[in-house]
This record gives structure tokens, sequence and C-alpha cells, in this order.
């Protein structure tokens, strides 16, 4: 009985990882649920006075459609050109933009269409480098059009005004309560990798901590049905190499978000990813078939338990596919992500330093640590396993056990596989800890669920910015 509070502890996490996992994706809720709220709604940001001589607001929602004013590239608060050059004044209007998407629950993913107007149109490259640089991929450019006028307010050199959607509304729908929380990856390829592990995770735990429940009461059904010692051992495998490696995939695919080469920025998207996850789910549905004719129950075991060679053979491969290589790869992200990092932000010194430059670097430096952490707590929970698979190869010529000696391998191995489930929820649990966006998030979703969403005109929320790993 006194196992029952880790399986609630453990299931509870992973449900709450897939929720906020599915949070971050076109929810099939969410494209079918067409309940708008069909009146004018002002979007303005905290802290950023509109003064009453200038008769016009930041932005405006009706329905699902946003509608931003033209935006040029001063402080929002100040009021004031950050300078004097068409790169800089671009890269702040663009950042203007993300403010005021985000306090209407919506992203730069979500834009439609953009107008750009240049008081000198030789500034066109130069605005278009920076402009490029916003979005992570090709396939996220909103249709745009690009005016030379001769004169702009305030002796600005550019402005731009967008027209964008959200999935954000103020109706009380039970079926759009997660999508109201404000998640900004639904059309980020990461995403795809997460529900896939979570939908993997999910399987993994039943089967296997659910075992163990059930033996609490009857007897271990591992340890007595060969057929169920086969499947349960294949179903676990399958499942536990495609979430490790969705996990695996989802840190090259922010590798590669990031990356300064513009093609290879391509490859991470929506539609690479769902061929990469049907990839992984393909092939590691296949290669553990061979688990069918290895696994073997014997003597109240279920393992390889009849040959040396074929014990070592299977530890190996294990090891291998599930926890070396998986690994090294999450490590040589990191490491690349950080030298990818450390450019942008030198590229940033070089376009503007003000208030966005610091917010940058701060949760730039948040995720880096995050994902370290990430590839720290994978190594520690598949450490354990790694030994008991040598130690069982080790020792499978040993036929003349003691008592104690087969209470404490039944022991280690339960306890391995314990440590070895916590890392599916442990994701949830750090995030958590270490994000306070994450947190902010999280609790909205509970206050969401159980206190109606007050409807209101004006919609005020604090400067954030979108670019996310």
């Amino acid at each position: 009985m006194k196992l029952v509070p880790i399986v609630l502890l453990i299931l509870a996490g992973a449900i709450a990882n897939t929720v906020t996992a599915e949070k971050s994706s076109e929810s099939a809720i969410g494209e079918t649920s067409h309940q708008f709220d069909l009146h004018k709604k002002i979007i303005s940001i905290s802290n950023v006075p509109i003064a009453s001589t200038s008769p016009y607001n930041l932005a405006i929602q009706f329905g699902q459609i946003l509608y931003l004013s033209g935006q040029l590239g001063r402080n929002l608060t100040t009021g004031q050109l950050i300078s004097d050059d068409t790169q800089n004044q671009t890269y702040q209007a663009l950042h203007n933009i993300q403010d005021l998407l985000h306090a209407a629950g919506s992203d730069i993913t979500k834009l439609l269409q953009c107008r750009v107007y240049l008081t000198d149109i030789n500034d066109y490259q130069v605005m278009n480098q920076v402009y490029a640089a916003f979005f992570s991929s090709t396939e996220l450019y909103p249709a745009r059009a690009t005016v030379a006028v001769t004169a702009l307010a305030s002796n600005a050199k550019v402005e731009i005004e967008c027209t964008a959607f959200t999935t954000r509304s103020t109706s009380s729908c039970c079926l759009n309560i997660i999508l109201l929380s404000r998640r900004h990856f639904r059309t980020i390829s990461c995403c795809i990798y997460f529900i896939v592990s979570s939908i993997a995770m999910l399987v993994v735990l039943p089967m296997g901590v659910g075992t163990y429940v059930y033996a609490l009461w009857h007897d271990n059904p591992y340890t007595t049905n060969q057929a169920f010692c086969k499947l349960r051992t294949y179903a676990l495998q399958s499942m536990t190499m495609i979430y490790r490696w969705c996990i695996v995939a989802a840190c090259v695919d922010r590798c590669i978000s990031i990356s300064t080469n513009a093609r290879l920025r391509n490859f991470a998207s929506v539609r690479i990813a769902q061929r990469v996850t049907l990839l992984i789910v393909v092939v590691w549905l296949t290669l553990p078939i061979q688990v069918l004719a290895l696994i073997d129950l014997r003597n109240d075991r279920c393992g390889v338990l009849y040959n040396v060679g074929l014990s070592l053979y299977f530890s190996f491969y294990t090891i291998t596919t599930g926890s070396i290589l998986p690994v090294s790869i999450m490590i040589i992200c990191a490491v690349l992500i950080s030298r990818s990092l450390e450019m942008r932000r030198q590229h940033r010194r070089q376009l503007a330093v003000n208030q966005y430059d610091r917010l940058d670097r701060k949760r730039d430096r948040q995720a880096f640590v995050m994902l370290l952490f990430q590839a720290i707590v994978f190594l520690i929970t598949q450490t354990p396993l790694m030994l008991l698979f040598f130690c069982n190869a080790a020792t499978i010529h040993i036929t003349n056990k003691s008592a104690n000696q087969v209470a404490i391998e039944r022991f280690t191995v339960f306890m391995v596989d314990m440590i070895l489930y916590l890392f599916p929820t442990i994701s949830f649990y750090l995030y958590t800890m270490a994000s306070r966006q994450f947190r902010r998030e999280f609790i909205e979703l509970f206050r969401s669920a159980i206190k109606p969403r007050r409807q209101n005109n004006t919609n005020q929320v604090n400067p954030v910015l979108n670019e996310i790993l």
C-alpha cells in the first residue's frame, strides 16, 4: 500500500505534463470550436499610456481577428524613437508588435498580413534582414506589402502595421479552457515531439507502474505469465524509446530553429516534425520486436536468462540506443544552442541595446539551463538502468543464488523501474520550479477551470517577448 502515493504522484505529473504539451499545439477542439465573441475589444499594454491627443488605440480585437496600429521604432513607454537608423527602428517596431500580440493572447506566428512603410526605399534590404530574423521558418512569413512614403510621424524612417488572429476569446465554453491559457507554441514544430512523447509516456506508466499496483493484491502477471512478460517488455521498450527519441528530436529541432543558417531553419517546421515523429514511431515499434524472441520467463524472473551472449547483446543494445546516444545528442545540442545564443546576443547588441535585450538574455539563459537540466536528469535516471543491465549480464551464470541475493535483486529492479518511470514527469516539476512563465500559465489553467473568465473590454498584461526556443 505504500506504493500508492508514489504511483499517484507519477500519474499526476504525467497527466499535467500532457495537458501542458497539448496547450502548446493546434488542438482539434480549438479548430472546430467557432464560438467567437463578436464585439470590439481594445487591446492595450500596461504602463503604456495613450496620449489624449492621439485618437487611436494600439490594437483592436474583433472576434478572433486582431488589427494592430502602425508601429514606429520607438519605446512604447516613453514614446521616443530609440535611434535614428532604419535597422534599430525596425527591430523596435517588431518588438512592439510582439508585445501587442501577447497582450491579445496571440504571437508572431499568427500574423496574417503586414504593411511596411519606408521613407527611403534604399533601406529595403536593411529592413528585410531584421524582419526575416524574427521568424524561425519561412512558413511563418505573413503576406506583406512595402510602400515608400515621403514622411512618417515623429520623423521615423519605418512603420509597420499588421493584421493577425488569435485563438483566445472571452467565451466561457469549457471546450476552450485550455486554449485560453497563454501558450504560444501552437504552430511550433517542437510541440509535435512533446505531444507524441507525452502520449508514449501515458502508455508506459499504466503498463509499468500499473503492474506493481495490481501485484499489491494479486499475483504479479509479469513473473507468472509468459505472454504478459513478453508483451509488457515489448510495449515498455517501444514506448520508452519513442518518448526518449522524441525528446531528442525536440532538442535537435530547437537547435536548428535558432541556427544562423536560414536553409537549416526551414527544417524546424511542423511538417518536418510530423514526418520525423512518424519515423520514430515506426522504427521503435519495429526494432523491439526482437524482444519477443529474446525475453523468457524462468523461475519467476522475466528477462534474457538463458544465454550470456544474448544477455550481453541485449544490454549493449538497450544501453546504447536508450541511454548513451540520446544523452550524447542532447548534450551536443545544448552546447550548440549555447553557441547560437551567444551569436544572437552579439547580433542584438549590434542592433540595439535596450530593455528588450536584457529580457532576451534572461530568457535565453533560462531556456538553455532548462535544456541542460533535462539532459542531466535523463542521465541520472538512466544510470541505474545501465548498471542493472551490466550486473544482470555479469551474473547470469550464477544459478545458486541465496534467498537474500534474489530478494536484493528484485528490490533493485523495482527501485530502478520506479526511478525510470519518474523521468516522464520530472520535466513538468522541473519546469514549474524553474520557469516563472510556466508557473503562471499552469496556475491560470486551474483558475480558468474553477472560475469563469470575466468579460472585459480592455485586456492589459505586462510586456513580454515571444521568441522561444
